[in-house]
Formats: structure tokens, C-alpha cells, sequence
């Protein structure tokens, strides 16, 4: 036997008998995503394969940096999980997943935002988060000369000042109908952010004269003909009374 074999033996002998705590280490996969679109990358280092995930990610001119950056996570490691966040507006809807809820709220807002068939105010106050607290959808309607309007939102007077807008910009409508025959429904609880109204209507009579008579908090308590202030009660309809900003209950859902 030559000495080139004699030496190769106790070699292999050697690779044989290597415990299995020796055996190659496992990979370590990571991931991230944006816009849809996954990336991953595999190595024995999980810092190097979330860099890479990262670099992917961000490369391509469909996703956006700061939310690969967020959604980044590698297997067997804790992770937040990946949250679903939505916004609307005039119908249309925008969804985006992100294991920061902050990125995904901005990301749904900027995407809504961005069309031309959207509202702003919209776009921002109906933004929310499956799983974090967020308020319920107001659904607002009126209706002038046989046309009817709808809007809805989780901030009553925007969802409120959306359909009475959409009525009023209508040539086939009448203003002060369109104001008459406005009512909001769902929602509950007391509103914790009130809004003034946006659309103060001037006294024609100045003096000292008094002025409207202004609603009183409900407290979610639903008293027909109650004129409510803080919020449309839950299980109520109700109509929003747009020149003495409240609503007054119409009827209750027992």
C-alpha cells in the first residue's frame, strides 16, 4: 500500500468517528416584506441575513425602505406579529402589513392619500390596526330631490361634513334639504376627541338675543329625542343636527 493511502486512512477514520454535536450548524433564514413583495436571505449568521433580507428589499423600486426595515424577522427568533392595517375613503380601501403598527397606519394613509379619488381628512381618521383599539364606523346619509348621499367613517363629523359636502356640490340638490335630512347611525360610546363645527352659522339677528340650544352629553345612554353632543349612542340612528353641532336620536335599536 502506497504512503499516500496509509495516510488518507486514519483520515477518514477520524471524520467517521466525529460525534454528531460536530455536524454543520443549521441556516438561519430571514425575511421582510413591503408592498406585497417577500424577500429572504439564508445564512449561519442571522445579523448578515437580515442585512441582506434588508439590502433585497430595499433595492427594489416597488417597496418602501422604512417598511422593510420593520417587517424584518429571522425564524426561531421573537418577533411582533405582522399586523393588517386599513384606511378608506369615498368607497375605496387601502390595506398594508407591517409588524410596526405606526409604519402601517403611515403607509395606508400615504397610499390613500396619494389617489386623487380620495379625501385626506378621510384617509387619516379612518386608518386602523386588526388587533389596537380603534373606534367604531359612523355611517352618515342625506338626500335632496330624490338623490341620496352616504359616507362613513370613524369620526362622526368627518363622515358627517363628507355627505352633507357631496349633497351640497350636487347642482340637482337643494342646500337647506340636504342639511334637513342628514342622520348618522352606528358607532358607541362617548366621543372622546370632540370636534367644533366647521361650519358655524351666523346669527342674523345680532344682539342679545340667546343662542341655539346646544345639546347635552348622552353617555352612550339612548333617549329618543335626546339631543346628544358627544356622540351618536350605539344601537341609535340618529340625526346630526349640522348648525347646532349634535345629534339628536331618531330612534333606538332595543
Amino acid at each position: 500500500m502506497s504512503s499516500r493511502y496509509r495516510l488518507l486512512m486514519p483520515l477518514a477514520a477520524l471524520c467517521l468517528a466525529a460525534p454528531a454535536s460536530a455536524a454543520y450548524p443549521p441556516m438561519t433564514r430571514c425575511t421582510t416584506s413591503s408592498n406585497g413583495y417577500s424577500f429572504q436571505h439564508a445564512s449561519l449568521n442571522p445579523q448578515f441575513s437580515t442585512q441582506e433580507a434588508v439590502r433585497q428589499c430595499m433595492a427594489s423600486s416597488w417597496t418602501s425602505n422604512i417598511e422593510c426595515q420593520a417587517n424584518a424577522a429571522c425564524d426561531g427568533q421573537h418577533a411582533p406579529p405582522m399586523l393588517t392595517c386599513r384606511t378608506e375613503s369615498n368607497g375605496y380601501s387601502f390595506t398594508d402589513q407591517s409588524r410596526d403598527p405606526n409604519v402601517g397606519i403611515s403607509q395606508v394613509i400615504a397610499s390613500c392619500v396619494a389617489s386623487s379619488w380620495t379625501t385626506n381628512t378621510e384617509c387619516q381618521a379612518n386608518a386602523a390596526c386588526d388587533g389596537m383599539p380603534s373606534a367604531p364606523m359612523v355611517t352618515c346619509r342625506t338626500q335632496s330631490n330624490g338623490y341620496s348621499f352616504t359616507d362613513r367613517s370613524r369620526d362622526p363629523r368627518v363622515a358627517a361634513d363628507q355627505t352633507l359636502a357631496a349633497c351640497e356640490r350636487s347642482s340637482w340638490t337643494n342646500n337647506a334639504e340636504c342639511r334637513v335630512n342628514l342622520f348618522c347611525e352606528g358607532g358607541s360610546g362617548h366621543n372622546p376627541y370632540p370636534t367644533p363645527n366647521p361650519y358655524p352659522t351666523p346669527n342674523p339677528y345680532p344682539g342679545p338675543t340667546p343662542g341655539p340650544s346646544a345639546g347635552y352629553p348622552c353617555f352612550n345612554s339612548c333617549v329618543v329625542g335626546s339631543a346628544c353632543s358627544d356622540y351618536c349612542p350605539s344601537g341609535a340612528r340618529c340625526n346630526y343636527v349640522h348648525s347646532q353641532n349634535f345629534f339628536r336620536v331618531i330612534s333606538c335599536n332595543r
